[in-house]
């Protein structure tokens, strides 16, 4: 009688235990936080859009900062994906290119450019699809070598 118990009473803790921390709202599954490099990306506008709106231009504004310490041996990537049912286009070029990195980024002005779409998001090929457009830092901060931080923007 007292094992029932005592499982019912782990499984009640074990539940209950699993909503005392809630999940992070608004966090991509493509962001990557580190305690030495910020990146932060916005669109505009930001959507969520419909199939009727097509075409539209996406303006990406992005602002990497250091956190603690001056940023050297800076390194970008970019990457675009589409994800849809079926087959998905190719993400459409952008323009201007991304920016070569600065030889530093300090703590007191963070490094700031934008970029758009050449050809706007249009046609049947992206109609209920999401545009995911990563973009990670790679840097060098005082305390750690070769740390990541990563922001991404979903276009529903």
């Amino acid at each position: 009688m007292t094992i029932p118990f005592v499982v019912a009473i782990i499984l009640f803790i074990i539940n209950s235990g699993a909503y005392i921390v809630p999940p992070q709202a608004g966090v991509s599954p493509f962001t990557l936080e580190s305690a030495y490099i910020g990146v932060t990306k916005t669109a505009e506008p930001a959507g969520p859009f419909q199939n009727g709106d097509l075409p539209i231009n996406i303006t990406y504004t992005i602002e990497v900062s250091a956190k603690k310490g001056t940023l050297t041996n800076i390194s970008f990537d970019y990457i675009c994906e589409v994800i849809k049912d079926g087959p998905a286009p190719d993400c459409p070029p952008i323009t201007p290119d991304i920016p070569s990195p600065p030889p530093f980024i300090s703590p007191v002005e963070p490094f700031t450019f934008s970029y758009t779409y050449r050809n706007p998001i249009s046609g049947s090929s992206f109609y209920d699809s999401f545009v995911v457009d990563t973009f990670t830092v790679t840097a060098d901060a005082p305390e750690k070598a070769g740390d990541k931080a990563a922001s991404s923007v979903s276009i529903k």
